[in-house]
C-alpha cells in the first residue's frame, strides 16, 4: 500500500458484479459510431476505454480505482493525485455503460461539484457527444443525467434513485449530507464513491 494513497472497497449488497467484468454498453448510448467504438475497445474495464478515447493513461493505482466493481469505494489521496480527473472519467464511463444512468456529484462546496461535472462534460464533448443542459448539470444523448449538487440537504432531497453518487473532499462534508444522499441508493442499488484528501478526524468519513 502506497503511503500517499489508500483504496478501500466494500460490497454493501448481495449480487455485485464479478471482478473483471463490466456491463454492456447501453443500446441507445450516444450515436452508433461512438457506441460501437466504446463497445469494442473497452475490453471489459473502464481503464482500457478511457486510455484509448480520452487521451490519458491512468497509472496503476488510478486504474485499480477506475476498474473497481464494488458498489462502495473509498479513496483517500494526496492532493494532485488526480482524483477529480479519475472521478469525471469514471462518471462518463458509467453514463455510457449503464442504462438510465443518473449520476450525482456532491462535495463540501458547490464549486467543487460543478468542477467535477465540468470535467465530465469536457470528456463527453471530446468523444463527440453533445451535452444538453439539465439545470446545473447536463444530459447525454442516451438520456444519462449528470448533476452537481451543493452541500445543502434540503436542496438535494428532490432527487431519487441515482445509479452513481460521487462525493469529493468528503472529509469536509457534513454528516447531514451523507444521511441525505446515501438512502437514495436504496431503490437503485447504486454505487457510492467517497473521495477525499486528509481532513479532520471526525464525522462520517473518519468513522468509515
Amino acid at each position: 500500500m502506497s503511503g500517499s494513497y489508500k483504496i478501500r472497497t466494500e460490497n454493501w449488497r448481495a449480487g455485485v458484479a464479478v471482478p473483471g467484468t463490466a456491463p454492456e454498453v447501453c443500446p441507445n448510448a450516444a450515436n452508433a459510431t461512438t457506441e460501437a467504438l466504446l463497445n469494442r475497445d473497452r475490453e471489459g474495464a473502464p481503464t482500457a476505454c478511457i486510455t484509448k478515447h480520452l487521451g490519458f493513461t491512468p497509472d496503476k493505482l488510478q486504474s485499480e480505482a477506475l476498474d473497481a466493481t464494488e458498489d462502495r469505494v473509498l479513496l483517500l489521496c494526496t492532493r494532485q493525485w488526480g482524483k477529480s480527473t479519475i472521478a469525471a472519467a469514471k462518471a462518463l464511463h458509467h453514463a455510457l455503460s449503464t442504462e438510465k444512468a443518473f449520476i450525482i456529484f456532491a462535495s463540501a462546496c458547490k464549486r467543487q461539484s460543478q468542477e467535477l461535472a465540468r470535467k465530465c462534460k469536457e470528456y463527453a464533448e471530446q468523444l463527440g457527444l453533445p451535452a444538453k443542459r439539465d439545470g446545473e448539470g447536463f444530459t447525454l444523448p442516451n438520456g444519462a443525467r449528470i448533476i452537481p449538487v451543493p452541500q445543502s440537504p434540503e436542496k438535494v432531497r428532490c432527487y431519487s434513485a441515482p445509479s452513481l453518487i460521487i462525493i469529493d473532499e468528503s472529509a469536509y462534508v457534513k454528516d447531514e449530507m451523507f444521511q441525505t444522499v446515501t438512502p437514495m441508493l436504496a431503490t437503485s442499488n447504486g454505487t457510492l464513491w467517497i473521495m477525499s484528501t486528509a481532513g479532520p478526524q471526525r464525522g462520517f468519513v473518519y468513522k468509515t
